[in-house]
């Protein structure tokens, strides 16, 4: 029975000593992760070193500016197409440039002009930023008056 009395004597103090030794390690990560931060060494600079590449400047996005300018364009286009040009109404042409030219109230008129301003709007913006904007710099209605300037 000594044996027995013994055994779980050691059993008990093997447990003792192994919670302690679990507390302290548990309390030492605990505590490691809590470090200030004035401890720690923080880079706010990016670290340049001599023979690598530099940070590129982040390019200016261009694609917003042009895919509203074509959608103007186009719009303009299509609606005098489908409206004067198909029906080879050269007069009705000149009459409705003339309408838009003074601001006329009709709604064809306002819908062109909002599409012509959004145009330059989009244009400036682009130039601003020094996008390629050659093909752009005819407004929509000079080419209308340029086609209609040909017939």
């Amino acid at each position: 029975m000594s044996d027995k009395g013994y055994l779980n004597l050691g059993r008990v103090v093997d447990l003792q000593i192994l919670k302690k030794t679990s507390l302290i390690i548990f309390s030492l990560l605990l505590f490691s992760g809590c470090l200030s931060t004035k401890d720690k060494i923080i880079i706010d600079k990016p670290l340049l070193l001599e023979n690598t590449l530099q940070i590129k400047k982040k390019k200016p996005n261009c694609k917003k500016n042009i895919k509203i300018m074509n959608y103007a364009l186009s719009y303009v286009l299509s609606e005098f197409e489908k409206g004067y040009f198909k029906n080879k109404d050269i007069l009705g042409a000149k009459a409705q440039l003339f309408l838009i030219d003074n601001k006329s109230k009709s709604v064809f008129a306002q819908n062109i002009n909002a599409a012509e301003n959004s145009y330059t709007l989009e244009y400036q913006k682009a130039k601003k930023k020094k996008c390629s904007v050659r093909k752009f710099e005819l407004t929509p209605l000079q080419k209308i008056k340029n086609v209609l300037n040909q017939k």
